[in-house]
């Protein structure tokens, strides 16, 4: 029982840690789109500002298993 236990906290790191790199990707990318349309530095500020707060709260609602009531992997 404690082996199964083990077992699932380790596959919720793995999701975690993945949700996290992703969630990174997605802010960078976000912050390069907005910097393209205006190309400035003010509009790569705001990208990152704006994309990474979005994706923190995701990050958060998933890291704290909430992430199962919308939709997340969280178990």
């Amino acid at each position: 029982m404690a082996e199964q236990q083990n077992q699932v906290k380790r596959k919720l790191n793995v999701h975690r840690l993945v949700t996290f790199i992703l969630l990174f990707i997605a802010m960078m990318l976000g912050a390069i789109l907005a910097g393209l349309i205006p190309p400035d530095p003010w509009g790569i500020l705001a990208g990152l500002v704006f994309v990474g707060f979005l994706g923190f709260i995701g990050f958060l609602i998933e890291w704290s298993g909430m992430g199962k009531y919308f939709g997340g992997g969280s178990e």
